[in-house]
């Protein structure tokens, strides 16, 4: 274990902490600076009528929690410890240009669920262990009124992470089966969970598979990696 801690800089380590951590803070600032400017008095919900009918399944609540956040850590360091150093530069920077206009989706287009009116605080109200975190989800997360539904953080990074693999071919098809598994149930999770609208994981996923398009095509990594060596040499 020390040989493997050793072998890879501390920043490899903290990659999926800086996410997940990023993420976080997003949501907490979008919000306020949406209730600062007046946005919120615009709010709208991006429902389509057929959603009513998509069922409540609050098994699916664990996939959401605990397989999400698992992924989004330890994919990002199996990206900077698998690939090579460019492709790594690229996704990050994607990445963050992906979360940057979601952040800004948020502030200057936030949309909103009424999840009283939906029934879905009823729902969860049954007994049950999965009832009972999804509840604790629900009320972290706005309670009745949940906002900033779209895009979907959950589907936007899944989709990155995935990106991130799939195309190198030093990686083990393992490793590349096992993200697109991954980013498939938590994807199908924020459905079933009833955390995100058709609207909100379609824009989170394009909006993850654009960005990491055009970084890809300008190849960033690339330069920045070559400039290191001219200026180690």
């Amino acid at each position: 274990m020390k040989k493997i801690l050793k072998k890879y800089p501390i920043w490899v380590w903290f990659t999926g902490l800086i996410l997940v951590f990023g993420e976080w803070a997003i949501y907490s600032l979008a919000p306020v600076l949406a209730k600062l400017i007046g946005t919120y008095n615009y709010v709208f919900c991006p429902k389509f009528q057929f959603e009513d009918n998509i069922p409540l399944i609050s098994q699916f609540v664990f996939i959401y929690t605990f397989l999400s956040y698992a992924f989004w850590i330890i994919f990002p360091v199996i990206i900077a410890i698998k690939t090579e150093r460019k492709n790594f530069y690229n996704v990050s920077i994607a990445m963050a240009i992906a979360l940057t206009i979601g952040f800004l989706i948020f502030v200057f287009l936030p949309t909103y669920q009424d999840r009283e009116l939906e029934g879905l605080l009823e729902a969860v109200n049954k007994p049950g262990l999965s009832n009972w975190l999804l509840k604790n989800i629900y009320n972290s997360d706005g309670g009745k009124i949940a906002y900033d539904m779209m895009p979907s953080y959950h589907c936007l990074i899944s989709t990155m992470c995935y990106l991130g693999l799939h195309k190198e071919k030093n990686v083990h098809k393992g490793y590349k089966i096992t993200g697109f598994i991954c980013m498939i149930l938590i994807i199908i999770s924020t459905i079933f969970t009833r955390q995100h609208y058709i609207l909100d994981i379609i824009s989170g996923v394009g909006l993850a598979i654009i960005s990491y398009a055009v970084i890809y095509f300008i190849n960033p990594g690339e330069k920045i990696v070559n400039k290191k060596i001219k200026n180690v040499e």
